[in-house]
């Protein structure tokens, strides 16, 4: 027995109906209301203190009986001048000593007895 095969599709579809209506009405009532709301103001002042002095790195904001301490830092190059020992040099004396036969005779006279009289 053979079975045919058949093949079903589906589609499906979106569509607009209307079915029915809607109307709004917007009413606008308007009035003056005294509002008393607190408005806070702050008043700042900033005053530069000279601080010339070394310090180890960054300096943390602090606040100080009201007040907010900001640290301005830089960073400085600091050039030294220092002996720095390079070498040394050591001479070392050797002396040396050679007999050497001069290349002339040398002729050594003595003089026995009798004066000399130097003129």
């Amino acid at each position: 027995m053979v079975v045919p095969v058949r093949v079903e599709e589906l589609e499906i579809q979106k569509r607009l109906v209307e079915t029915g209506t809607v109307r709004m009405t917007t009413v606008v009532h308007a009035r003056k209301v005294l509002v008393d709301a607190p408005l806070l103001h702050d008043n700042v002042a900033f005053t530069r203190v000279p601080m010339p002095r070394v310090v180890e790195g960054p300096v943390p904001v602090r606040e100080e009986h009201g007040t907010t301490i900001i640290a301005m830092v830089e960073e400085v190059v600091v050039v030294e001048k220092r002996w720095m020992l390079r070498e040394e040099i050591h001479i070392r004396t050797q002396r040396l000593e050679t007999h050497q036969p001069p290349a002339d005779h040398t002729t050594q006279r003595r003089r026995t007895g009798g004066a000399c009289t130097s003129r």
